[in-house]
């Protein structure tokens, strides 16, 4: 995660809302990195579909906090505790 902060590019925010955010940026390898947050004083699924913003890959998603893996294509769906966030580091998929 710190290596995310100190040396991350291409840093952009994907949507805002009142219960929800998630974020995007590239790490020092190239790879995509999600992080999804949610905002709200209950737990909640907060999602993005990459899909929107054209990217159409399939990807193996590794958890940076709890380093659990899944593999999905277009949108990554996760059930957040309030106010928590997971930041995902999604390498493409052969």
């Amino acid at each position: 995660i710190l290596e995310i902060n100190q040396y991350s590019s291409e840093n952009e925010q994907l949507y805002r809302c009142r219960n929800a955010a998630a974020w995007k940026c590239k790490d020092k390898d190239g790879n995509l990195v999600v992080a999804l947050f949610n905002t709200s004083n209950d737990e909640r699924q907060v999602a993005v579909d990459l899909r929107i913003y054209g990217d159409e890959k399939a990807y193996t998603a590794t958890e940076l906090w709890t380093k659990a893996q899944c593999s999905f294509k277009g949108e990554i769906s996760v059930a957040l505790a309030p106010h928590a966030c997971a930041v995902y580091r999604l390498e493409e998929e052969n």
